[in-house]
Order: C-alpha cells, then sequence, then structure tokens
C-alpha cells in the first residue's frame, strides 16, 4: 500500500504490510502493527467514491483525473501541479465544494485545507507535523489563487505558493460538497462550560472533526463507530489527527440533529472560541435516526 500521515509531513510511504487490497465490499489490511497488532483495536472511517473507476476533467487549465460521487458530495482528484498563480482544477461534484483537502505525494508537504465557512479564499489550515496542525489559519494571497476566486460547482482554484506545491509534484485533492442530511460544514462559538455549545447539524453525525481557528489547538474526531452511545468520552472518546496518541478523554453527546460538546478544552470548547466543523452521517440519504 502506499501510505500518508496526518501527523507528519512525508509523501507517499510505500508498506506492502499496510493496506493490502480494495474490495467491493470492504479492504484487507497485512500486518503492520499501524493496521493489524495482536490484540489492538482499530477504527476506520471510509467515503464511497465511485469504485476506483476514474475520468479525466479538462475543464480546468490542469487536468485532473477525478473519481466522484455526486450523491455523497465526494470527489477524489488527483493532477500536476504547474505552480502558477490562478490553476483552475475541475473537482466534478456539480456542486460548490465547502471543504478541501489537497496534499503533494513526492514532496515533504502538510495537508493545505480549504473551508468555506471559516477560512474563505485567504487562508489555509493545515494537517501535518507540530506547529502545523495546532497552529491558527495562516492568511495567504498564494494557496488559492489570488484571494478572489471561491470555488464554483466545476472548479475551485490554486495558487503558486509553497502552500500549492512545486510544479512537476504529484497532488491529490479531496474535496467535499455540503449534501442536505447528510454533511454539515460550519463553525460555532465555544462558551467554555462542561454544558456545552449545541451545534445544528440537522441529521445524527456518525464522524466529527473540529479545529480552533482564533487561537492555537489541536484537530479532534469524535464518531459514533468508537462511541455508539453517549457521551462519547465514556466509550471511545476524541482522537487527535496530529499526533499518534491513543484516545483523549474529552466528550461530546452525538445527537439526532447535531451535537453538543461536554468539556471545557480550549481545543474543542473555550469561551468565545471559534472552532472549524466537519460533519457527516452514516449515508447520504435525508434522514436521520434518533438514538
Amino acid at each position: 500500500g502506499l501510505d500518508v500521515h496526518s501527523d507528519a509531513n512525508a509523501g507517499d510511504v510505500s508498506n506492502a504490510n499496510t493496506l493490502t487490497a480494495f474490495g467491493s465490499d470492504g479492504f484487507t489490511v497485512g500486518n503492520d502493527q499501524q493496521v493489524n497488532f495482536d490484540d489492538d483495536t482499530y477504527v476506520s472511517w471510509n467515503w464511497h467514491a465511485n469504485g476506483g473507476t476514474t475520468s479525466t476533467l479538462t475543464d480546468g487549465s490542469v487536468n485532473t483525473t477525478v473519481q466522484t460521487n455526486t450523491t455523497a458530495g465526494f470527489s477524489i482528484m488527483t493532477y500536476v501541479s504547474d505552480q502558477q498563480n490562478g490553476t483552475t482544477l475541475a473537482h466534478g461534484l456539480g456542486a460548490v465544494p465547502k471543504w478541501i483537502v489537497q496534499k503533494s505525494r513526492d514532496e515533504d508537504n502538510a495537508f493545505y485545507q480549504y473551508h468555506k465557512e471559516g477560512l474563505d479564499d485567504t487562508k489555509f489550515t493545515s494537517w501535518g507535523a507540530g506547529a502545523l496542525s495546532t497552529g491558527q489559519p495562516e492568511a495567504t494571497s498564494t494557496s488559492w489563487g489570488d484571494g478572489s476566486e471561491d470555488p464554483t460547482s466545476t472548479l475551485f482554484t490554486t495558487g503558486d505558493g509553497s502552500k500549492s506545491h512545486d510544479s512537476g509534484h504529484k497532488i491529490f485533492v479531496y474535496a467535499f460538497a455540503e449534501v442536505e442530511g447528510y454533511s454539515k460544514f460550519g463553525t460555532y462559538i465555544g462558551n467554555g462550560n462542561a454544558a456545552g455549545t449545541f451545534v445544528f447539524t440537522g441529521f445524527r453525525p456518525a464522524w466529527i472533526i473540529t479545529k480552533r481557528i482564533n487561537s492555537t489547538g489541536n484537530w479532534y474526531i469524535n464518531d459514533s463507530v468508537r462511541s455508539p452511545k453517549n457521551p462519547t468520552s465514556s466509550f471511545g472518546a476524541n482522537l487527535y489527527v496530529g499526533l499518534n496518541n491513543a484516545e483523549g478523554g474529552n466528550g461530546m453527546d452525538i445527537l439526532s440533529n447535531g451535537f453538543k460538546l461536554l468539556n471545557t478544552d480550549a481545543s474543542q470548547n473555550a469561551n468565545n472560541g471559534t472552532y472549524l466543523y466537519m460533519a457527516f452521517a452514516e449515508t447520504p440519504f435525508k434522514y436521520s435516526n434518533a438514538r
């Protein structure tokens, strides 16, 4: 398999003993301790794209190879960077993406991210080693074009800065459009109280990722796989994106129409803290069930 790590800046790492095969109904892992150590417990989260079938889109100034699931608002893209300011890239979603993650496959760079509701096209935030993952969003005029090109239903724009990768390098992109009843990308304000902020999504989330953007803080993931009952801290609390730590202790209630913070951690619920969130239901259907 080819591995990438959210707590590191390296490109693709070849490892025959991690993910060994994709199947029509799942995937197969080898015996590497990252995925299959004796008596350890693992979690996986999976987004269905297009069953491995790709197409080449030529609408942008640089061609993209894409797998797209428009029902789920999800697209995987690859392209070769030309490091030109204002490079346009076709994503195939047929809707405006609200969350974009891009990463170089063959150079040491972090995962750089666009978030429509919290960052707009003048800033980015990152997954990567150390301060890249915990830092505040960085202002830039070159990572998403010249700061004036919002993504459209067909294209998004990248630039010529180092955060958009050097010329000739292979880049992969995950792009997500919001789908009613399935995905929601927004911001919330913390209250610093253990009876924390409630965030309305309109469905029961299965996976939630959060990040403070008006100060430093960890990326956190909470989910209903490790935590089928509330509060999540009792059954499998948040995981860190930028650290290889085991589960932490912070919790939330995952509800039929959103989620409610149950901690005072500054990375997730400081008083007047501003936070990004990305939340997904289990399947892209327009209903949610209370539990």
